[in-house]
């Protein structure tokens, strides 16, 4: 039986750990100093704007390290002044590159504001821009769509989010997954670029602007209907847009003249249908094409039953996300409300 080994104070783990990050700020102290020195001579053998800014930027390094990110920030944004002082000695990415850097630090310290969330903001688009400009539009496409998601879901749970318009992150995260679709788009990357639509598609559904989201569904249905090998892939964009054609249909239903706002949106269901059997001709009497004729006949007869035993045999077939499950209540709602008139 081998011997017990002794056990060992966790808090001597954290001791060591403490010493070490205080050994990287301290390296990080004395490199920015040197950045400082160097960027202060009036007499100097090189390229002392250079210099220093690499300085700077190893400093910075040693600060993150060290578990100290505002001092890091604080070396970049030195650099950065730096590089305005002799602007055409730096491409564009170089600077780029500096601002994500303050970004990924921002992150790492911590977004419990909305001016700190708007600062994040405005530093990432600062670097997407760059690197644009230099024509690194994957990358900067890349980090758009990264921005956009943490927008989404970190905005809306900051400090004094209620003092701003409703769905105010929201807005700002579609605003930025367009402009990564955009960028993807022209570098032809299918895949990515639909994800990015696909995204604003459906914050569009949960805000309910649903006619911006089937404008988004409908585009990704129909590049994916456009390839043999994704062609089966349209009905499942194409299904979410119909949800939220119903859901605008319903919306009318309840402001406009009851009966006759239900036939004629009967009629408009159908000719979506159909449009949409156009756009991707395996949706009719696949699971999904059956599911918007059921929905349908449910809106037609107002009948909320129906649809669950509906979405029920769906659901066994295919797993409803909480997406379509979001939507689809809301459609029971709206349609549990018509039965009562």
């Amino acid at each position: 039986m081998p011997p017990k080994l002794p056990e060992v104070d966790e808090g001597v783990f954290d001791e060591v750990d403490s010493a070490l990050f205080e050994a990287q700020r301290i390296k990080g102290q004395l490199l920015k100093k040197e950045a400082q020195s160097i960027a202060n001579r009036s007499v100097y053998f090189g390229n002392k704007i250079k210099d220093s800014i690499e300085k700077y930027k190893e400093a910075a390094d040693f600060f993150m390290t060290g578990n100290d990110n505002q001092q890091a920030i604080d070396c970049f944004e030195q650099a950065l002044i730096l590089m305005e002082k002799k602007p055409k000695e730096f491409r564009s990415r170089e600077k780029g590159e500096v601002y994500l850097e303050i970004s990924e630090c921002l992150r790492e310290i911590g977004v419990r504001t909305v001016k700190e969330m708007e600062r994040l903001e405005e530093i990432t688009q600062n670097a997407c821009i760059l690197l644009a400009e230099d024509g690194k539009f994957y990358k900067s496409a890349g980090i758009e769509k990264d921005l956009a998601k943490f927008l989404e879901e970190e905005g809306p749970s900051v400090d004094n989010v209620g003092e701003l318009e409703e769905n105010y992150f929201y807005a700002k995260a579609i605003e930025h997954y367009k402009n990564a679709g955009e960028m993807f788009q022209t570098e032809n990357s299918k895949t990515s670029m639909m994800e990015c639509f696909l995204k604003c598609a459906e914050i569009y559904g949960l805000i309910a602007d649903y006619s911006n989201a089937m404008k988004y569904f409908e585009k990704v249905a129909s590049v994916l209907a456009s390839e043999k090998l994704t062609a089966f892939n349209a009905r499942e964009p194409l299904l979410r847009s119909f949800l939220c054609k119903i859901l605008e249909n319903l919306a009318k239903a309840e402001n406009d003249d009851l009966t006759g706002a239900l036939c004629q949106g009967y009629e408009d269901l159908r000719d979506c249908y159909d449009r949409y059997c156009e756009i991707c001709i395996h949706l009719d009497g696949s699971l999904e094409g059956n599911m918007i004729l059921k929905l349908i006949e449910s809106v037609k007869k107002k009948n909320p039953k129906e649809m669950a035993s509906a979405l029920k045999k769906f659901d066994k077939m295919k797993t409803l996300d909480s997406w379509n499950t979001t939507l689809l209540l809301k459609i029971k709602e709206a349609i549990s409300v018509l039965d009562l008139t």
